[in-house]
Parts: C-alpha cells; sequence; structure tokens
C-alpha cells in the first residue's frame, strides 16, 4: 500500500507545479503574533493580537526574528532552541554529541517529544543507535536563521511524529543585506570563523555560509570539539511565486567527558594512593568516550500564492552518520575490560511535504480549507558494541531498518464573527517498520542474561526480520474568543503521538507498542491590555499512553507505564522604552504515572520548574543582554527520594558598532562563577577499584557533569 501511495505521489506533484497560484492578500498573511516573543519598540507591541483566521490559534505558539536571536548569548548551536519559551537545552557529553532538553515535564533527552526543524525538514531521528528522536543541532548557524517559528502541544496538523511537548522549526535566510565575516575566540581555546553572503545571478539570489570551530573545553580530558559547517543556496522569485535549492555539509569530531559518581568527587584525586578511585569534578570516568557524526542534506522548495490560496512543496535528502562511544556505569559489567561501549549508525532520509490551502466566503463567513500529505521514508544501520579504548572487541546489536511514515492531514478554520474563530483538522498516520536483527534478538538475550561473555555460541542462523504496518488517526480542534478589551482567549484539545525505536519490535519478552499515542488540552489568555505589556499564561494537560522507550545507551527497550502530565506557563513581554525590553517565562509542571507501582509514580528527570528572564537593549550603536535562567530541582527516582540540585545561569553579553562596519561583541557565560551541574542522574555504577556492591553489583549514587566557571568570548565582526 505504501509503494502504491508513493507511485501517485508524482501525479499530485505535477498538479502542484502547474496549479494556478493562491493565497490571502499580504495584510493578512502579516501574522501579528509573530512579534510575540519579543518587542524592540513601542509600535511593534500594539500589533500582538489575532487577526484574521490565517493568525495564530493557541496562545503557546508565537515567532522569534532574528534580532532576537542576535542578543542572545549562545554557548553551543543547540542553545538557540532556549529562545522557545519555557526550554532548557543543556548537556551531558562532549561539543558534538546532541543537546538534552526540557520542556512541559519532559525530559525530553535528546527530541523524544520536542519535533525540530529546518527549513521545514525534521530533524528528530526516529530508531536512532543512541535514544529515539535524536535531534542534533550542531549542524545550525545561529546568524543564519532568519526566524524561528514555535508550537506546544499537539494541536497542529503540520506536526507529526515527536511533536507532543511542541515543535520548532527554523527558517534560514534566503537573502541578506550585506555579507559578514566573523573571527571568534575566548576561555578554554575556543575559537571560530564565519563567512556568510548573498549575491544576485541568473535572474536570482545565490547565498552561501561556511563555519568552521574548536574547542578544546575546561575538562581534563580536552574535548577538543573540531566542527566545519557550510551552506549554499539559490533561490528565485518572490512571495507570490518561486523556489529555492539548498544543500548544506557539516562534520564533527570530539572527545567526551561523560558523567561520575558525586561520591567519586568527594574522595577527590589522591596521586599518592592509585586505588582510591577518587576522581576531579572535571574529570572523567573513561577518558577514550569521544565520537564523531557528519551531516549533509539537500532540499528543494516551491510555493505559490494568490489572494485566495497557498500552494507549496519541500523536498528533501538527508545523510548523516554516527560512531559514538560512551561509558556510564565505568566497571559495573566487566571489571577487567570496563564498560564502554561503542554506538554506530548510518541514514539515509528522504521526504515530501506539499499543503494546498483554498480560502472563500460563505454567507460572510471567511473559510479557510488545508489539505497535505507528508512523507518520510528512513534507512538506517546501526549497531551496538562492546569497546575498550574506543577498540571494538564484541558485538552486542547489529541492525537493517527501513521505517516509513505517510501522513495526509486536513484543517477547516472559520472565522464565524470578529470574535469567534474555530479551528478543526485530523492527521492520519501509516507507519511501516521493516526490521532485520543481523545477530538474531534471543542469541543477544542470552548474551545479556551471561553477562557479557562470549558471543560466539550464539552466531548460528543471523536473520530475524519483521514487517509491520500501523496505523493512527489524530483529531484536532481550537476554539479562539476575542479580542475582548485586548484580550483573547485560546481552548485546545488534540491527540498525538510519539513512535517506538522499531528494534524494540523484535522483543520476545517484551514487545514494544510502535506509536504511543497522547491526548493534550489546554487553556490560554493572551491579554495586550496595557499598551507596553504583553502576557501569555497557558494551563496545559498532556496524557501519554505508554512512555515506551528505548533506552540507546545501553542497548534496551525499557516499557513504562502510562502518565499524565499537568502545568501553568506564563510569559511576559515589557517594553520599558523604545531601545530597552524585558521578558520574563516561568513554567511550572508535575508528572506523574497513572499506573500503581510499588517504585512509586513520579516520572523522573521530568523537569518541575523552569524560570527564564532577558533584558535586552537595542539601538543604532550598542546592543546588549542580561538572560537569566533558573533550572529547578527534578526527581531522579520514581519514589522521589532523590532529587537533582537546582540551576541558576547568569549569562550576558554587549555589542559595540563601531566605524561603519565594523561591530565588536563581549560574551560572559556563568557570570556569578556558579557550581553548576549541567546535568545529573541516579543509577548504579561501580567504580575500578570497588568491591561487588548490592544494587546490580554497583552503588547508586548521583552521576553529575559540571558546567565550566565563569568564561567568556570575544568576536569582531565585518560587514561588507
Amino acid at each position: 500500500m505504501i509503494k502504491k501511495l508513493i507511485s501517485k505521489l508524482f501525479i499530485i506533484i505535477i498538479y502542484f507545479i502547474n496549479m494556478y497560484p493562491i493565497i490571502s492578500d499580504e495584510n493578512e498573511i502579516n501574522n501579528s503574533s509573530k512579534s510575540s516573543n519579543l518587542i524592540t519598540n513601542k509600535k511593534d507591541l500594539t500589533k500582538i493580537q489575532v487577526k484574521g483566521i490565517r493568525d495564530r490559534h493557541s496562545a503557546s505558539e508565537g515567532y522569534i526574528v532574528s534580532e532576537t536571536i542576535k542578543l542572545k548569548p549562545l554557548y553551543n548551536a543547540g542553545e538557540i532552541a532556549e529562545l522557545v519559551p519555557g526550554v532548557i537545552s543543556t548537556g551531558h557529553s562532549g561539543g558534538g554529541k546532541a543537546n538534552q532538553s526540557f520542556l512541559r515535564g519532559f525530559n525530553l533527552d535528546h527530541g523524544t517529544d520536542f519535533a525540530n526543524s529546518v527549513d521545514g525538514v525534521v530533524v528528530n531521528n526516529p530508531s536512532h543507535t543512541h535514544g529515539q528522536g535524536y535531534t542534533d543541532l550542531n549542524f545550525v548557524i545561529p546568524e543564519l536563521v532568519q526566524e524561528i517559528g514555535y508550537k506546544k502541544g499537539v494541536y497542529s496538523v503540520e506536526d507529526g511524529n515527536f511533536s507532543s511537548a511542541g515543535s520548532m522549526n527554523m527558517k534560514y535566510f534566503t537573502t541578506l543585506k550585506k555579507g559578514s565575516i566573523k573571527l571568534e575566540g575566548g576561555s578554554f581555546d575556543h575559537r571560530r570563523a564565519l563567512v556568510m553572503d548573498s549575491f544576485q545571478s541568473l535572474r536570482g539570489t545565490f547565498i552561501y555560509a561556511g563555519e568552521s570551530s574548536f574547542y578544546k573545553g575546561p575538562y581534563s580530558t580536552p574535548d577538543n570539539y573540531k566542527k566545519s559547517n557550510s551552506v549554499i543556496g539559490y533561490s528565485f522569485g518572490d512571495e507570490s511565486k518561486g523556489y529555492s535549492i539548498k544543500s548544506s555539509a557539516y562534520g564533527g569530531k570530539w572527545n567526551a567527558t561523560n558523567q561520575i559518581p558525586e561520591r567519586a568527587i568527594e574522595r577527590g584525586r589522591n596521586p599518592y594512593s592509585l586505588d582510591n578511585d577518587g576522581l576531579g569534578r572535571f574529570e572523567s570516568g573513561d577518558t577514550s568516550d569521544g565520537g564523531k557524526s557528519n551531516r549533509v542534506s539537500t532540499t528543494f522548495e516551491a510555493h505559490k500564492n494568490d489572494s485566495r490560496t497557498n500552494s507549496k512543496i519541500l523536498v528533501y535528502n538527508v545523510y548523516t552518520d554516527l560512531d559514538l562511544f560512551s561509558n556510564f556505569t565505568f566497571y559495573l559489567k566487566n571489571q577487567v575490560r570496563g564498560d564502554q561501549i561503542q554506538q554506530k549508525e548510518y541514514r539515509t532520509t528522504s521526504g515530501l511535504k506539499m499543503s494546498h490551502s483554498i480560502s472563500h466566503l460563505f454567507f460572510d463567513l471567511e473559510i479557510l480549507n488545508t489539505f497535505g500529505i507528508q512523507l518520510r521514508r528512513d534507512y538506517i544501520q546501526n549497531g551496538l558494541y562492546l569497546s575498550e579504548n574506543r577498540n571494538q572487541y564484541d558485538k552486542l546489536k547489529e541492525n537493517r531498518i527501513k521505517e516509513v511514515n505517510f501522513s495526509p492531514f486536513y484543517e477547516n478554520r472559520i472565522k464565524w464573527t470578529d470574535k469567534i474563530k474555530t479551528v478543526v483538522g485530523v492527521r492520519g498516520e501509516i507507519f511501516n517498520f521493516l526490521v532485520e536483527d543481523r545477530m538474531g534478538l534471543q542469541r543477544y538475550d542470552e548474551y545479556r542474561d551471561t553477562n557479557f561473555l562470549s558471543l560466539g555460541s550464539y552466531l548460528e542462523n543471523p536473520n530475524n526480520k519483521i514487517n509491520e504496518t500501523v496505523k493512527l488517526i489524530n483529531p484536532k480542534g481550537s476554539l479562539v474568543l476575542g479580542p475582548f478589551n485586548k484580550v483573547e482567549i485560546f481552548f485546545n484539545a488534540g491527540y498525538g503521538f510519539h513512535s517506538n525505536d522499531a528494534r524494540g519490535l523484535l522483543r520476545s519478552d517484551s514487545k514494544v507498542t510502535p506509536l504511543s499515542r497522547t491526548k493534550g488540552k489546554e487553556i490560554g489568555i493572551h491579554s495586550y491590555y496595557y499598551k507596553n505589556i504583553s502576557t501569555n499564561l497557558v494551563f496545559w494537560t498532556l496524557d501519554l499512553e505508554s512512555e515506551l522507550v528505548f533506552i540507546g545507551d545501553e542497548g534496551t527497550t525499557e516499557p513504562t507505564r502510562s502518565s499524565t502530565r499537568k502545568g501553568i506557563e506564563f510569559n511576559n513581554i515589557l517594553v520599558i522604552t523604545s531601545h530597552l525590553s524585558l521578558t520574563a517565562d516561568i513554567s511550572v509542571s508535575r508528572a506523574k504515572y497513572i499506573q500503581y507501582d510499588t517504585l512509586g509514580d513520579t516520572v523522573p528527570l521530568s523537569a518541575r520548574t523552569i524560570f527564564n528572564s532577558s533584558l535586552n537593549y537595542s539601538s543604532n550603536k550598542w546592543g546588549g543582554s542580561i538572560n537569566y535562567k533558573y533550572f529547578g530541582s527534578r526527581p531522579l527516582t520514581e519514589d522521589d527520594s532523590v532529587k537533582s540540585s537546582p540551576a541558576t545561569y547568569l549569562n550576558g553579553m554587549v555589542s559595540y558598532l563601531f566605524f561603519e562596519d565594523w561591530v565588536g561583541r563581549v560574551e560572559v557565560f556563568n557570570i556569578l562563577n556558579s557550581r553548576i551541574d549541567r546535568i545529573q542522574y541516579y543509577y548504579p555504577t561501580r567504580l575500578r577499584n570497588e568491591p561487588v556492591g548490592p544494587e546490580e553489583g554497583g552503588y547508586n549514587d548521583r552521576v553529575v557533569s559540571p558546567f565550566p566557571g565563569r568564561n567568556f568570548r570575544v568576536s569582531v565582526v565585518h560587514n561588507f
């Protein structure tokens, strides 16, 4: 059935290319909510409202413009996600590994329930060797991002897999007013060079950008993160009719200092005693951890618009690979060679997105109907191996996976009166999983149970396969009331889902459910009653049918219980003067398992309190910001008996335009020089000289990864 659908898509593509163009007039297209995340002058603040049927339909969606992005100090490219209110982005390993994010009561790990896209291409990778939904944003060039659109919840028909908590799409520039060269240096031997420019040729616009960087890092085992990045694109036409082609390439290589037990830090490094297993706070439990990754992508986009319709098509192809070495338990399973594992993957992703919108009047009702389809195919080869000092010595798993997702959707928007608008939609999901276990899962289970002895006797008949198709229908709806005295009220409800790792389908003891459904509801209030203040208040809930996920760090699937999350978000923007503004966003949530278990009902690592605030200044010559973020304590166990320590970050930047086309910029991170752990977990580990412990052979302890003390970066930009 999937093959038949694919064959028919080419006919639809031809139809889209030759279709008579349509979309609403320019006044309707200008979404007034695009200024909702940061207002730079008083005039813009009055535009934060819903106008017409094409505007936002929840209080928890919005846009971040490039001027806002420039004001935020970014420690790494992945932190660009923190511009979305309520998001915290951190890490627990080397610079080239994907960030770990938190939002709406989720520990999103590396991307399980927060969909990230660049120019419409979803970055999250299903059935990834390191973790479901793995989202590596290191290929993003922040200076090239024109705007970020974000949505929270399960209420948009355009968002599918991995979007239960929300979604974010970064849109790159297609043309630049001026080219620029940037040179940057700073603490811990940070070095970065960037060049980008655009020019007119062949009746269109070419744009290019190139980036190269190096970061030694604060750890005793240097990160030595080397990164190269490039983008080249061509665009033709304008907003009413045009197309663009874009290609990008990224490569990264690094060493990693992973989290270490607090008991090792408390003992401390003793140079006169080699068997005390003490470690310095910035030392590594395995100095050979690290990895390398690559990403190459090509996209084609075309659109046609007029006063009534909007037609869009996007075709893309992405190649990624990852070779990652990690040791999270040290000598828990093998006291001689250690517990380092190698996770390796090669992946090709191809996809198609098409949508067609038609607006018309029916008895004075403004109606907008949108039809669309999305198709994604992942071809994956990945493996899990035992290694020592990055030398592979045994195999645990090798898989070949073909995962196809076809998603038709429909949305209807009606403006009943000036004060009442409705949005109703439905999205279908058809997944086909073809999974081949190259070693034989049953032999792997036996291998695991024998405490990692030789696999040699289990390698007969190494072919286990499964081919499974799953379908899902997710309805969604929204009601928008207002504005009443510059106050708007939003009611949203809908169903979503996330897929689980396809390798879990091969489990004979506890087969994983391929798709885990989610159900969300929220009530939001948006107010701009006072001309200098914009406020969003949102009450939301989200229920998960099952939190079945594949734990890539260990190569096992852990089925968990149904859960529910509830929370409040309060976002505020205050325009103090035409140059000075203040933002303050707080998110409070709780995550609980629904089904009873003696272990407890708390979802470990779930984010509870997140607070972000930024004081921003921008004028013709000066720019600057002070960013404060608070990452509250999180439960580390199901009985809530062990919690993480809260973390407070204070970062800042200042820039100055000197001469005509030269800009100087200084960024300072961890201004207060606080002792911060960027991540904390709680699980059993065993150090080299420790005896066998009571918890799975080791000792339960908080394992932590520190954030460096006060550090800075200085850059000079020449615009030409």
